[in-house]
């Protein structure tokens, strides 16, 4: 109509060429210098059997360099890409924090032989994906989003614990090698409470239905954060396309969220 105004539904899109803060450009080499490594632990142990290890705490066995590899690859492909997406974000240093982290926690996780550092680690794995999920602080939606998932994931990793202590108290092995060496031993309700643990705390990490909840939330999330989902172990137990997911629906999820808050990224 004549002398009507619309309003934008729409934010500013971020100033790509503002001088983008130290932080992410050193994240972002570091972590490529962390898959350099990888690949050359890699080799090495194909080569000359190379299993470096702190006994009771750390065991690298072929597995172990083989995640490392894939998930400091997906790392740095994911921060390569958010150099520019996240560019002139409020909240760029932290997301690369948060993203490296990440990947450090993943990488040491399928490193930890002892219970405890295991348990831990999975617990924090869960936490920093749900900061990821919640990255845009002044985004009401986003902090609820990021609750729920925070829920799911301490769940998770109340149930691994009482995996962890039901195998403990059946084996008394504090590592995860020393329980793998007296599984043929287990049996009877212990047994069975480590393993329905087990089972539970993996579906709620890889948002199996009912537990699926989380991942719904998880649209709220950077575009480049859906990767991470992808790059965890739990992920590659699961056949849930997170790269379409992440392409089909979160983008457009953004539109909406720039509408409520001009500065998130775009």
């Amino acid at each position: 109509m004549a002398g009507s105004t619309s309003k934008p539904t729409v934010g500013a899109l971020p100033d790509t060429a503002a001088e983008s803060p130290y932080v992410p450009a050193a994240l972002t080499l570091l972590m490529w210098s962390l898959f350099a490594t990888s690949v050359a632990v890699l080799f090495a142990r194909v080569r000359f059997g190379f299993a470096p290890e702190i006994p009771g705490v750390i065991a690298v066995d072929g597995l172990t360099v083989l995640m490392w590899v894939v998930v400091a690859f997906f790392g740095g492909i994911v921060l390569s890409y958010s150099r520019r997406y996240m560019a002139g974000s409020a909240h760029e240093t932290t997301f690369f924090l948060a993203v490296f982290g990440f990947a450090a926690t993943v990488m040491t996780l399928v490193a930890a032989d002892h219970l405890a550092l295991f348990g831990l680690l999975w617990l924090a794995m869960g936490l920093v994906m749900a900061t990821l999920i919640g990255i845009v602080s002044e985004w009401e939606q986003a902090q609820a989003a990021a609750a729920v998932a925070r829920r799911y994931f301490v769940a998770s990793s109340a149930l691994l614990g009482v995996a962890l202590a039901a195998l403990w108290w059946a084996t008394g092995a504090t590592t995860i090698s020393g329980v793998a060496a007296a599984a043929g031993t287990l049996g009877g309700p212990v047994w069975l409470v480590a393993a329905a643990a087990l089972v539970l705390a993996a579906m709620i990490q890889s948002a199996l239905v009912p537990f699926h909840g989380w991942l719904l939330s998880s649209m709220t999330a950077p575009t480049p954060a859906a990767s991470c989902w992808s790059a965890s172990p739990r992920s590659s137990r699961s056949a849930r396309p997170s790269c379409s997911r992440s392409s089909r629906s979160v983008r457009p999820a953004r539109c909406s969220e720039s509408s409520s808050n001009p500065s998130a990224p775009t």
